[in-house]
């Protein structure tokens, strides 16, 4: 990951590496999975700029990216988190650049 080489499509269509992760210490529910209505996770539309339901979008998924829903939730992605605690933030920025959509 940290030189930019992870199959993405793989990671993006095939993993919860998209789904959307409640982000608010404060929160009871900090670091769940969020869930839509339809009961499935919600992962950030790249093309919409906005969440939508895992079962709806699979190629616009955002990997990389902290968000605030409409709502007012913050969440991140899952992979997002996992890079950021165990890479480097300069990486974490050049890769976010990369992400092929």
């Amino acid at each position: 990951m940290a030189a930019g080489e992870i199959d993405a499509p793989s990671l993006r269509d095939f993993t919860n590496a998209a789904w959307l992760v409640r982000d608010n210490l404060d929160h009871a529910d900090h670091g769940l999975f969020l869930i839509g209505e339809d009961g499935q996770p919600l992962v950030w539309d790249g093309v919409r700029k906005a969440p939508a339901s895992s079962a709806d979008v699979i190629e616009s998924r955002s990997l990389m990216g902290r968000y605030v829903l409409p709502d007012g939730t913050k969440a991140a992605t899952s992979l997002h988190l996992i890079a950021e605690r165990y890479l480097d933030q300069s990486v974490i920025l050049i890769n976010h650049g990369r992400q092929k959509r």
